[in-house]
């Protein structure tokens, strides 16, 4: 089932910043969209809660240095 949620992020701070996250989760298996908006510190995320959680969208948004609230 595909679920969306809208996290928090911490650290995002331009463009560029927004632009990694996007990247990053774009080519994550079950990841269906990401929208990462540095101004608002968030990032929408369409996944596939089948094929990946929360907790590991975390883990790769952590691993790029930034913080995310689930």
């Amino acid at each position: 089932m595909i679920e969306t949620k809208t996290f928090e992020v911490t650290g995002m701070k331009c463009g560029h910043c927004a632009q990694q996250i996007e990247e990053a989760l774009r080519v994550s298996r079950g990841i269906e969209s990401v929208k990462a908006n540095h101004e608002a510190g968030t990032v929408e995320v369409q996944y596939d809660e089948a094929t990946i959680t929360p907790s590991s969208i975390k883990k790769i948004v952590e691993s790029l240095g930034f913080g995310l609230q689930l």
